[in-house]
């Protein structure tokens, strides 16, 4: 939490963050950012309240990617600048603890930086590394593949019971929208004034 962010929320007649999150959470981080305290969901902060906060900590901490990261095994490249005061550095994990994990910083400030990270993913997908990364199809022409290792059972065919009395189901009718039916005008004597087209 820092106070670039906190100033995102601003408090007023139609608070938005309050209509997504719990009015009482979003009070406990304001009050969290405003005296510094960058881990509100830590149990020592004075602020914690069991009862209170507990459970939405619980589901942030669980749902925070600092460990799945670096332990990931396979490429991740990762997009920052270090003049992003919303989302700052102190919150990607340690690019030095893994070496599938790359950084790329950018310039400029989180919306810039967003913009250059998001132009250099949409060049990737596009690119011709994405389109060789495709992984092997799971099917193959003629059947999957057939693990010649794995148990076998003794193939076997069933039959569905006949039934005899079983006729083929019967068609619905269903009824359009009526048309409306319209009758020809009759023919009207000639009055003065009135010309008929050819």
């Amino acid at each position: 939490l820092n106070e670039a962010l906190l100033t995102l929320v601003p408090e007023g007649e139609e608070p938005a963050l309050e209509l997504v999150w719990n009015s009482e959470f979003v009070d406990f981080l304001r009050t969290a950012a405003e005296v510094g305290e960058t881990s509100p969901c830590n149990p020592s902060y004075e602020g914690y309240e069991i009862g209170k906060v507990d459970k939405i900590c619980d589901a942030l901490i669980q749902n925070d990617l600092i460990d799945v990261l670096e332990g990931a095994t396979y490429p991740v490249i990762l997009c920052h600048s270090q003049l992003d005061k919303l989302v700052t550095f102190d919150n990607l994990p340690n690019v030095d603890s893994n070496p599938f994990l790359v950084l790329q910083e950018k310039p400029g400030d989180h919306g810039t930086s967003t913009e250059l990270c998001l132009i250099d993913n949409i060049f990737y997908i596009a690119g011709p590394e994405a389109a060789s990364n495709v992984p092997d199809p799971k099917h193959v022409e003629g059947g999957c593949p057939v693990d010649t290792n794995a148990p076998t059972t003794t193939p076997f065919t069933t039959k569905a019971p006949k039934d005899k009395k079983a006729k083929a189901p019967k068609k619905i009718k269903t009824k359009g929208p009526k048309k409306k039916k319209t009758k020809a005008p009759k023919n009207r004597k000639k009055k003065a004034g009135y010309h008929t087209l050819p």
